[in-house]
């Protein structure tokens, strides 16, 4: 790592750390697509605030999450004129122009745009990526807390608790887990066994001797349908197993690097929770990505690189357009 990059690799810097990199990995025409299938195409040619700027906004709130609105805004004005998405001509709208903006948007055109764009982006030369011919994935989930409103409480209720419980926690919750069916899919390879196909399987079992007590006594025993021995011996898939916590570490970071440990989301409704919440995992995305294609380049695993800093240099770097790839 260095301040002015990302990644070192062999003298040479990745400079994509600017604004650039939500548009680098979440392009325009992507946008334009995701807000035309949700019905939300601009009504009026003169506004200051189109779909497509409000897309951007939106991943800009997930990059600034201590920033309000007009100072986001004020962000990203200059980055949204070097790409062609601001008139010199409009002025930055107040936070109720904004809201009003929000609105219209939805969640729909954020929702659309990640199943488009959030493909994997590891390659077969990325490091840690794949099993022999299979890449490596995982299931996994967290919790946040939204603001508490009655529209909110009435829509995402409370953990294990009803909303006029008096012992109930200070705010809603609301799950984020990784789409089963997109990963269950992509397992198959575009096949679906049906309920009345058995399966073979095969059990691995293993103990891990520095475990807290040193393991002593506890046996590990892994199911897999990669029943190839020969291409995925044992020691092989236990070790894959652990990589799972990755996702873990992917879950800190939107968190804690982007959202800042213990912040509640800003939205009031519960549409507005889903859209912010797109807008993370967008600007999650993109920062991913970016990673992933430096470290490729570099030669290294992508866990070498500092999500945390990664944020830090495209913070700083964010009124920097000329940062963004051509």
């Amino acid at each position: 790592m260095a301040d002015n990059g990302v990644v070192t690799a062999g003298g040479r810097l990745t400079d994509w750390v600017s604004l650039g990199v939500l548009a680098s990995f979440v392009p325009r025409d992507a946008v334009d697509d995701a807000v035309a299938v949700a019905g939300k195409q601009a009504k009026r040619s003169d506004g200051k605030l189109p779909p497509h700027v409000m897309v951007y906004f939106v991943m800009a709130l997930a990059l600034f999450a201590d920033d309000d609105y007009e100072e986001v805004a004020a962000r990203l004005t200059e980055t949204l004129t070097a790409w062609g998405c601001w008139d010199d001509s409009w002025s930055v709208p107040g936070s109720g122009g904004i809201t009003q903006a929000r609105q219209r948007l939805g969640y729909e055109p954020m929702k659309e745009l990640f199943a488009e764009v959030a493909v994997p982006v590891a390659e077969e030369l990325t490091a840690g990526a794949f099993l022999g011919p299979w890449r490596l994935m995982a299931i996994d989930g967290f919790e946040w807390d939204a603001p508490d409103t009655p529209e909110n409480a009435a829509a995402l209720g409370f953990a294990g608790t009803a909303a006029d419980d008096p012992g109930r926690p200070a705010f809603p919750k609301v799950r984020v887990v990784t789409a089963r069916e997109a990963l269950l899919e992509a397992a198959r390879g575009g096949q679906d066994p049906g309920e009345d196909q058995a399966r073979y399987v095969r059990v691995v079992e293993y103990e891990v001797p520095d475990r807290d007590g040193d393991g002593k006594g506890e046996v590990i025993a892994l199911v897999t349908t990669i029943t190839e021995m020969t291409a995925a011996p044992a020691p092989l898939l236990a070790e894959a197993y652990h990589q799972r916590w990755e996702h873990e570490t992917g879950n800190a970071q939107l968190k804690t690097s982007l959202r800042g440990p213990g912040r509640v989301l800003r939205s009031k409704s519960p549409d507005m929770v889903r859209q912010e919440i797109y807008g993370y995992l967008l600007t999650h995305y993109a920062l991913s990505a970016l990673i992933c294609r430096a470290a490729t380049e570099a030669g290294i695993d992508p866990d070498r690189v500092k999500f945390k800093r990664t944020v830090r240099i495209v913070r700083r770097r964010a009124a920097d357009p000329a940062a963004f790839p051509p």
